[in-house]
C-alpha cells in the first residue's frame, strides 16, 4: 500500500475514535466528581466527631463555624457571578424572596442542626441511612403540593424506603437511641424541604445564588441560636480555622462544587443514582473510624432505603 494511503487511513481512523475518546474521558471524571462529593458528604459525620474530641466545641457553635465559613466562600464566587444584578432582582418577587428566606431557615439552619444532634444520637451511619429517607419526602410532598403523579415503580421506591425505616429503626441499641432515630427522620424532613421549595427559586435564578444565599441566611440565623445554646465562647483561631477548612470548604464547598460539575455532565438523574455512594462510604468510614457496627437489621433496612432511591433514579432517567 503506497504511504500517502496508509497515512491517510490512520488520519481518518483517529478523527473516527478521537470524539468517543474525547466524550468519555470528561464522563469519566464527572463520575469521579460526583463519587468524590459522595465521599466529603459521607465524611461529614466523622469530622464532627473527630472535631469533638480534639477541640472544645459545642454542636451548634461548631455547625455555626461551618455554616459562616461556607457562607463567605459562596459570597466570594458569588461576587464574582455575571448574573448577579438578575438574581437580586428576582429576590422582589415576594414568592420567591419567601423561598429563599424559608430554605435559609428551615433547609440549611434548621437542617445542620438536627443533624448534628442525629449524628450523636443516632450514630453516624445510622442518621446518614435515615438522611436518605429525603428523596421519598419529596416525592410524598411534590405529590401533596404540587399534586405530581406517583409512577408504580416510585411507589414502590416510596415502600422499600420506609420498610428500610422500619429496619432501622425497629433495631435500636448501642450508640443508637429513639431520640437520635426521630432527629435523623427530622433532619431527612429538613433536606428534603430543599428541593421543594428550590422549585420556586430556581425558575427566576442561578443555581449558585440559590445556593450562596441559604447558606448566608442560614448562617445568619444560627448566630442567634448558638448565642442563646452555647453563650458567647468560641474555641480558639487555629480551632476556627480547622473547622472552617474541614467543615466548611471540605464537606460543604467542595461537594457542592464537585456536584455540580460532575451534574452538569451527567445529567440529574445518573448523577444522583452516583451519589447514593454516600451512606455506604459514611457506614464504612464510620465502622473503621469509630469503630461503629450496625445489626444485621439495620443493614437490611439500610439496603432497602438505598434500593428505594436508587428505583427512584433509575425511573427519572427512564422517563
Amino acid at each position: 500500500m503506497p504511504r500517502w494511503k496508509l497515512l491517510r487511513r490512520r488520519a481518518l481512523a483517529r478523527q473516527s475514535t478521537s470524539p468517543d475518546a474525547s466524550r468519555a474521558r470528561p464522563t469519566l471524571l464527572a463520575v469521579a466528581a460526583v463519587v468524590a462529593a459522595a465521599a466529603c458528604w459521607g465524611a461529614l459525620g466523622i469530622t464532627y466527631e473527630l472535631i469533638g474530641r480534639h477541640i472544645r466545641v459545642e454542636p451548634v457553635t461548631l455547625v455555626t463555624l461551618r455554616a459562616s465559613a461556607a457562607a463567605l466562600v459562596l459570597l466570594i464566587a458569588f461576587s464574582r457571578n455575571a448574573a448577579l444584578a438578575n438574581d437580586l432582582a428576582a429576590l422582589r418577587h415576594p414568592r420567591i424572596a419567601l423561598a429563599v428566606i424559608t430554605m435559609g431557615l428551615v433547609s440549611t439552619a434548621t437542617f445542620y442542626v438536627m443533624l448534628i444532634y442525629a449524628y450523636r444520637e443516632a450514630g453516624v451511619a445510622v442518621a446518614t441511612v435515615l438522611l436518605y429517607v429525603a428523596p421519598a419526602i419529596v416525592a410524598i410532598m411534590s405529590w401533596l403540593v404540587y399534586r405530581m403523579p406517583v409512577p408504580n415503580s416510585h411507589r414502590l421506591a416510596l415502600a422499600l424506603a420506609f420498610a428500610g425505616v422500619v429496619g432501622v429503626a425497629g433495631s435500636t441499641g448501642g450508640s443508637t437511641t429513639w431520640l437520635g432515630i426521630v432527629l435523623g427522620l427530622l433532619s431527612a424532613l429538613t433536606y428534603a424541604s430543599y428541593s421543594l421549595l428550590a422549585r420556586l427559586a430556581l425558575d427566576h435564578m442561578s443555581s449558585l445564588a440559590v445556593v450562596t444565599l441559604t447558606t448566608a441566611i442560614g448562617a445568619v440565623a444560627l448566630w442567634p441560636v448558638k448565642l442563646l445554646v452555647d453563650g458567647a465562647d468560641l474555641p480558639s483561631l487555629s480551632s476556627i480555622a480547622v473547622i472552617a477548612v474541614v467543615n466548611g470548604i471540605g464537606t460543604t464547598v467542595a461537594p457542592m462544587m464537585l456536584y455540580t460539575w460532575g451534574l452538569s455532565h451527567l445529567g440529574p438523574s445518573r448523577a444522583s443514582l452516583i451519589a447514593t455512594a454516600e451512606p455506604a462510604i459514611a457506614v464504612i468510614l464510620a465502622y473503621i473510624v469509630l469503630g461503629e457496627r450496625l445489626s444485621w437489621i439495620q443493614i437490611g433496612g439500610g439496603l432497602a432505603i438505598a434500593a428505594g432511591v436508587i428505583l427512584g433514579s433509575l425511573e427519572r432517567k427512564r422517563r
